[in-house]
């Protein structure tokens, strides 16, 4: 029998749905890759600056406290992170360094100072302060090393305070505990600069004090190599916390010297205790933007 006019209608409808099946399926294919490459796209935005964005390298990362610590006290065993012992100087590829703008600068940073800045490579490989107390002479350009000192502050009662880098004082040969001479500074050297004071505090890279009286003080030198205390007329009365401070970061006397603030007192160059180089790549750094604002 002959197909009729109904199934004649049946078999092109049927064909012609299937088209449009497979149409929507196509075109819900396409839309869900487009979502996905948008998604990918938004996620590397977020991962991945762009070329717009200006990354920064914050400082504290290129100083190895490994390294700090075997400069310290190579007889240390127990990890310690003697960064907050040193000041920091800047150094440019030509030699300028912020110690050489007096007017501004002249000094050295502190370590609570030096972890907040950046280097910014392209900002001219300068580093850089997003504060609005650290001078710009500060901001190095074409920075390319970093040195480090031994440095011990002297407080006063009122926090007010100023730095001595150790190599600057004039150093002794004194014997040390192996019985054997060792390079070494007085600690009435420390505080020469002030008087009237009745009670001196050391304070070591931990927070821990001692007490000492001026008479104390006067008899007392600090092993730079050791990193102790030793005092020749009070060592066989003296318990070893006493008469082997170690790792003094400030000494603090009980006076105010506001009224006259003593100058720093900056170690020459070629007697830093370390030095760091800034690496050519910063490949494997962390890195973050940063604004430069009217930089």
């Amino acid at each position: 029998m002959p197909p009729t006019g109904k199934a004649d209608g049946i078999i092109p409808s049927a064909s012609k749905y299937y088209m449009e099946v497979n149409t929507l399926k196509k075109y819900l294919v396409m839309l869900l890759s487009i979502v996905l490459l948008l998604g990918i796209s938004a996620c590397s935005e977020d991962d991945n600056p762009t070329e717009s964005q200006i990354l920064g390298y914050l400082l504290d990362q290129f100083i190895d406290s490994v390294q700090v610590q075997e400069v310290t006290d190579p007889t240390e065993d127990d990890p310690s992170d003697f960064r907050n012992l040193y000041n920091f100087e800047i150094v440019a590829s030509d030699g300028y360094s912020p110690r050489t703008k007096v007017e501004t600068a002249g000094y050295d940073l502190d370590w609570n100072v030096f972890k907040t800045g950046y280097i910014v490579p392209k900002n001219q490989n300068r580093t850089m302060f997003f504060d609005d107390i650290t001078p710009g002479a500060f901001e190095v350009k074409d920075a390319s090393s970093i040195r480090l000192y031994r440095r011990i502050i002297i407080a006063d009662n009122s926090e007010n305070t100023h730095y001595k880098e150790l190599q600057a004082l004039t150093i002794h040969e004194v014997t040390n505990w192996d019985d054997e001479l060792e390079a070494a500074i007085k600690l009435s050297d420390l505080i020469g600069d002030h008087q009237n004071f009745t009670t001196i505090t050391l304070i070591g890279y931990d927070g821990y004090e001692m007490q000492y009286t001026p008479e104390e003080i006067a008899d007392g030198y600090y092993l730079l190599e050791s990193e102790r205390t030793t005092f020749p007329s009070y060592n066989d009365d003296w318990g070893g916390a006493k008469k082997k401070f170690k790792y003094i970061d400030r000494v603090k006397l009980d006076i105010d010297f506001s009224e006259s603030i003593p100058q720093y007192l900056n170690a020459d160059v070629e007697d830093a205790d370390i030095s760091f180089t800034f690496p050519s790549q910063y490949d494997g750094f962390d890195g973050q933007v940063v604004d430069l604002g009217d930089n």
